[in-house]
């Protein structure tokens, strides 16, 4: 999935990583996987919210702490052996 930002004010969130891509190896991740931290910094907020939109049925939680979010799995994904399960940010 891409993640978006959405700005309330003058100055947008910054990720510290600009671009980023996730590759999980794993055949059967398993429950409760960190797959990436997700850090950012704003300007004008010191405390920043992430969510994951248009996703009912999506596999992961985000659980923040300040100015990082972990992206975690809390549903079992099939992967094959042959297929990677990919995350990237642009």
């Amino acid at each position: 999935f891409t993640i978006q930002i959405q700005n309330i004010n003058d100055n947008y969130p910054e990720f510290i990583t600009k671009n980023f891509t996730t590759i999980v190896y794993l055949f059967h991740p398993p429950i409760n996987t960190i797959v990436r931290i997700i850090e950012a910094i704003d300007k004008d907020q010191s405390n920043l919210t992430f969510e994951i939109l248009n996703d009912t049925y999506s596999s992961y939680k985000l659980q923040t702490s300040i100015n990082q979010t972990e992206l975690i799995l809390i549903e079992p994904i099939l992967i094959d052996r042959d297929d990677n399960f990919i995350i990237r940010l642009w």
